[in-house]
């Protein structure tokens, strides 16, 4: 029982101290890989963030249903060489740049060399589309995979930023001081084993050997050896208090056959220790024998030649039956006193079946024999031996056979305990070389970390430190050496802002870090300014270990001089326009009233309903719905005295007052010629652009205007200038679209456009008629950017002609325009002139 617990002990001691060396190895390489990671992503995060903007302002300019990023290659291929030949990229030792889509298309690359190609590495490939920072190393180079997010939460693409993997001085390094840590540890399984040896020697291994020692004395027939073993209560006591009884009785058996081989027969007697003790019951019955024969003997001795005569001749049977006597208890002195030396070679043979006494020496001396072999055998280690108790009542042999199963249990058992350690070995040996194969891979990905954290600290321009509990720096970069006038960030090393700033300056950043140590709030975007008059903008934060204390702090400050300048002369501007928009304010108001003489003179010039139902032989409308500016839209209809009409559409470019003072002055110069009467289309065209030029040269304005002049008469249209395309629709419904880009010239951007005057003649059937519009309709806009179109006016008023007044005509065409621009604002004013030929 002492010994399975002491197995069993040591055991759970080795498996434990294993375990949790191992457990503190891997919580530390985890906790130093999330450290690191944190940072490291926030230093790619900020590399790419160009390209991240770019892609959302190249989608936020297209659809996101049409959006593909591969029509920006070229603009996206020129960001990322940019960003690969920069101060950080050449820092940072890139080798390559590319965007690549999820199906692992490269999109865009700074080399240009692989757009549109499927990109090779299946690891990079299989890590597409994740949405956080990974790094593969994979044949010497390391990728870094950063998702591109756009305006929505799923990545657009992926950066990938390519270096090469130099560091095997780091690795090499850590692979020393792991070599250090599994030596210490093997050293300490060596000290267990070496003091689990003694113990297992003083419990085990040495009390066998004693009781080995203790049975060879036994098979000798030396009964005296102590035993003192006998105070022990595990299964090796009670085997040496067996071993001490057997050595008891023994010699109580070979004191009494040394008396009666001496003769001392008187007073003799032998004890028997049970009732089932063979041995003392034999050895009774051969004292009393014995006696007899004696008190025989003593009879012969003392002359009684009536009972016993001596041998005299052979015929003295008296003295031959004595001497045969005396023959048979010579031979019995002779084997015990073998026996009680240990040498049972002897065996007695009864002299016949009545040989009680022979019998019993015969089978005292074939049993010990029996029970001497199998001690032999288990000194020589052979367990396998089986004693097989004589009966029942056997104590000696049941003990000797109870010794011999309790002695191959315990040996299975320390073999059984010694396997199962053999296998807790080999388990534990697999899994330090798994620990050792995952120490490596966390070395070098800690080692690639740790270059890149060096390499921002060394090359970001903003100030970075870390500080203590007591506000003593630990760590800084080159930029924040640079300005605390220290060539090396480790100067600095120990001291505090009190040795760089004076004292009313770095009072206030001691009390703010001790503020943020003790409250663990970060204390972010801090505007402050220096001796120097320079601004910085700085954000501290608490700084914690692995267990969540906080340890010191950290901060990151950036110089904003040049922002507080601008932000100073942006107020300076926002004053300056705040007192504009007031001047603007009232000059708008002023403009406003003007404007609204001008609309109204607009409304004012334009022909009456009254004026148009009136012309016989015509049914005509006009329409003019003005932008929110004043525009410069114009229509009319004028009777000459001959009795034919005039009819004029135009739009003079721009909008706003200039415009609509040049409509007002087109409407007078026309009602001017045809009240002189000229219908020449050559005369009236270029005397009215000499007029129109003029006075846009007085008014040093940059106007023009379109206009067609149409001379009605008896179902003849004569069309003159250049205009929009006139809309001819036939009875039936059909439409001739008549081009003017060859029929005239702006009006007002050249003194003399006669050559440019030409005519044509359109001949209207009844139920034909004639749509004149400007471009307000077919420029017309929805919200979604699209035009209305010529197409779709030609459409309505086919579908709404036949059989239809002007003014039905007319209504179709605007409500239709009002559906197709919807809620989106109307830039441009929008004028109609329908007329349709009647029965002559």
């Amino acid at each position: 029982m002492r010994i399975n617990i002491a197995l069993k002990a040591v055991a759970i001691i080795v498996i434990i101290v294993a375990v949790v060396s191992l457990l503190t190895v891997q919580v530390l390489l985890r906790d130093w890989e999330q450290a690191y990671s944190r940072s490291v992503e926030g230093q790619i995060e900020a590399f790419a963030l160009p390209l991240t903007l770019e892609l959302q302002r190249l989608e936020s300019q297209d659809s996101p249903e049409s959006f593909v990023i591969q029509k920006f290659a070229a603009p996206l291929s020129d960001l990322c060489q940019r960003m690969l030949e920069s101060q950080v990229g050449q820092k940072l030792s890139l080798a390559d740049l590319s965007v690549v889509m999820e199906n692992g298309i490269i999109a865009a690359n700074a080399r240009r060399e692989m757009i549109g190609q499927r990109i090779t590495d299946s690891k990079v490939r299989v890590e597409l589309g994740w949405q956080k920072i990974i790094v593969i190393q994979n044949g010497g180079m390391t990728h870094i995979l950063y998702p591109l997010f756009g305006t929505t939460d799923k990545p657009l693409a992926t950066l990938d930023i390519v270096m090469p993997d130099a560091h095997a001085e780091h690795r090499a390094a850590f692979i020393q001081a792991r070599n250090r840590v599994l030596s210490l540890f093997a050293a300490m399984l060596a000290a267990i084993a070496f003091l689990a040896y003694p113990l297992f020697f003083l419990m085990i291994t040495k009390p066998i050997v004693y009781l080995a020692k203790v049975g060879y004395s036994i098979k000798e027939g030396r009964f005296l050896e102590s035993t003192r073993l006998e105070k022990r209560r595990d299964e090796l006591g009670h085997l040496a208090k067996t071993l001490i009884e057997i050595s008891t009785y023994f010699q109580d058996m070979t004191l009494l056959a040394q008396q009666i081989a001496s003769g001392a027969l008187e007073g003799q007697h032998a004890e028997k220790r049970s009732k089932r003790d063979v041995l003392g019951i034999a050895l009774q019955e051969m004292l009393a024998y014995l006696q007899s024969v004696a008190e025989g003997a003593k009879r012969i001795a003392e002359g009684d030649v009536r009972t016993f005569m001596p041998l005299r001749a052979d015929r003295d049977a008296l003295g031959r039956a004595l001497h045969q006597m005396m023959d048979y208890l010579n031979e019995m002195a002779d084997t015990a006193a073998m026996i009680s030396t240990g040498d049972l070679r002897s065996l007695v043979t009864p002299r016949s079946e009545r040989d009680v006494l022979g019998m019993a020496f015969a089978n005292m001396t074939a049993y010990l024999r029996t029970l001497a072999d199998s001690a032999a055998a288990i000194a020589d280690g052979d367990l396998q031996q089986r004693m097989q108790p004589q009966s029942d009542y056997d104590v000696l042999g049941n003990a000797f056979a109870r010794m011999e199963q309790q002695l191959r249990e315990s040996f299975d058992n320390i073999r059984q305990e010694m396997a199962e350690r053999i296998r807790a070995q080999e388990a534990l040996q697999r899994l330090n070389e798994e620990l050792e194969a995952r120490v490596e891979e966390r070395t070098a990905e800690i080692a690639r970390q740790k270059y890149i954290l060096d390499a921002f600290m060394a090359n970001v321009p903003d100030n970075i430190y870390f500080k203590d509990r007591a506000s003593a720096f630990t760590r800084i970069n080159h930029a924040l050496a640079a300005l605390l006038g220290v060539e090396q960030p480790d100067e600095v090393i120990g001291k505090s802002d009190f040795d760089f700033f004076p004292e009313h300056q770095a009072r206030p950043k001691y009390e703010q870090e001790q503020e943020i140590i003790r409250t663990g709030q970060p204390l972010l975007s801090l505007e402050e300014p220096d001796a120097q008059g320079r601004w910085a903008l700085t954000t501290k934060m608490p700084l914690k270990d692995e267990r969540g204390e906080i340890i010191g702090t950290f901060g990151i400050s950036r110089d904003i001089t040049p922002l507080k300048i601008a932000q100073q002369q942006v107020e300076d501007a926002y004053a300056k326009i705040q007192m504009l928009n007031e001047q603007l304010h009232q000059e708008n108001k002023r403009m406003g009233a003007e404007l609204d003489v001008a609309r109204r003179l607009q409304q004012m010039v334009l022909p009456m309903r009254q004026e148009l139902t009136a012309i016989p032989g015509l049914d005509m409308v006009g329409y003019m719905q003005p932008a929110a500016e004043v525009g410069g839209d114009y229509y009319d209809v004028l009777a000459y005295e001959q009795g034919h009409l005039c009819i004029g559409i135009g739009d003079v470019t721009g909008h706003g007052l200039e415009s609509g003072v040049l409509m007002l002055m087109t409407q007078t110069a026309i009602r001017a010629l045809v009240d002189r009467g000229e219908t020449d289309p050559v005369i009236f065209l270029s005397t009215l652009n000499r007029v129109l030029y003029q006075n846009i040269q007085r008014m040093g304005v940059d106007r023009s205007l379109t206009l067609i002049v149409a001379d009605y008469q008896q179902g003849q249209i004569r069309l003159s200038g250049q205009h929009e395309e006139a809309l001819v629709a036939r009875r039936d419904g059909r439409i001739e679209r008549i081009d003017t880009i060859n029929l005239g010239f702006p009006l007002g951007m050249v003194d003399d456009i006669r050559q440019w005057i030409a005519e044509t003649t359109i001949t209207l059937g009844p139920g034909d008629g004639v749509v004149f519009y400007t471009d307000g309709i077919t420029e017309a806009q929805n919200a979604e950017k699209m035009l209305y179109g010529l197409e779709r006016l030609c459409a309505v008023i086919s579908a709404n002609w036949r059989d239809a007044t002007a003014e039905a005509v007319r209504e179709a065409i605007v409500e239709d325009v009002r559906r197709f621009v919807g809620s989106a604002p109307v830039h441009d004013d929008i004028t109609l002139v329908v007329l349709k030929q009647q029965n002559m």
